[in-house]
């Protein structure tokens, strides 16, 4: 897989929330957190504890970000899959 994007703006977004995308995007899979370790980080667990608007967006976006790690793990394992099965 290949690809860059660009990073969030600093003057938006909290450096919590900038460094969990940028983990969560790394090309190799063995370098981005898994599940778990999303939903037990600081910037989830404090965002689904409040009642605060802004703090509920921000929970539905680390879900959406939590959504596209789990597709990127599937893709990566489809990869593998056809990388196996076409090299018998």
């Amino acid at each position: 897989m290949r690809g860059t994007f660009h990073p969030l703006p600093a003057d938006r977004y909290s450096p919590g929330l900038r460094q969990m995308l940028s983990t969560m995007l790394a090309l190799e899979p063995a370098d981005r957190p898994t599940v778990a370790q999303v939903i037990d980080g600081d910037l989830f667990r404090k965002a689904a504890y409040s009642h605060r608007t802004s703090n509920i967006i921000l929970l539905l976006l680390l879900s959406l970000l939590l959504l596209l790690l789990l597709l990127l793990r599937l893709y990566d394992t489809l990869q593998c899959a056809m990388r196996h099965c076409f090299s018998l």
